[in-house]
């Protein structure tokens, strides 16, 4: 048996860590072992976060760097054993940041994608939507990344909702400006709908 990989997905302040650790709780209430995971981590993590210069391609190049050792060395044998894995960002991330926002070409970007992530597939996507200016009130501190200002979250909202539009098998969009109580039960009940857990 193989398990469940669900990601979500979001402008920076959107409640993923929220909602991932109440997803965690959920699953493991209905008997399911569950790991929550992010994008990026480790060392890669803080060059991205805190580099005060880094030109696009190489940001590009280190967040595909990172997601590969992620997959392979994480995600891959935690799905293996029957797992739910709860990752926070993966390669939805590079299309929005990447490419709606940074202007990176979108061809290159789907291929490294998939190259790094060896073809892996959420099962299931959450993209919580909010507009990119509350989001950024949202926030505990300003990284690299999210100093970019409003306009380029904006264009990160975008290149989500255009990657929804896309792909709505695979990615449900849930109103991330309502209470965090009622984006857990949306959320619930998406999983639910979609997914045999």
């Amino acid at each position: 048996m193989r398990g469940i990989f669900i990601t979500l997905e979001g402008v920076d302040g959107c409640g993923k860590s929220t909602l991932a650790k109440s997803l965690k709780s959920y699953f493991e209430s209905r008997g399911r072992e569950t790991v929550l995971t992010r994008e990026p981590r480790g060392k890669i993590r803080e060059l991205l976060l805190n580099s005060k210069e880094l030109p696009d391609a190489a940001e590009l190049l280190l967040m595909e760097a990172s997601r590969s050792e992620h997959t392979e060395t994480f995600i891959k044998p935690a799905l293996a054993e029957n797992k739910i894995v709860i990752c926070d960002r993966y390669f939805d991330s590079t299309t929005a940041y990447q490419g709606c926002a940074r202007g990176l070409k979108s061809d290159i970007i789907e291929v490294l994608n998939n190259f790094a992530t060896g073809g892996l597939k959420p099962d299931l996507t959450l993209l919580l939507d909010i507009d990119a200016e509350t989001g950024l009130g949202r926030q505990d501190g300003i990284d690299r990344i999210s100093a970019s200002g409003l306009a380029f979250m904006e264009k990160v909202r975008r290149g989500y909702l255009d990657a929804a539009a896309k792909e709505p098998e695979r990615i449900a969009v849930i109103d991330a400006s309502e209470p965090k109580e009622k984006v857990f039960d949306e959320a619930v009940k998406i999983t639910e709908e979609r997914l045999t857990i």
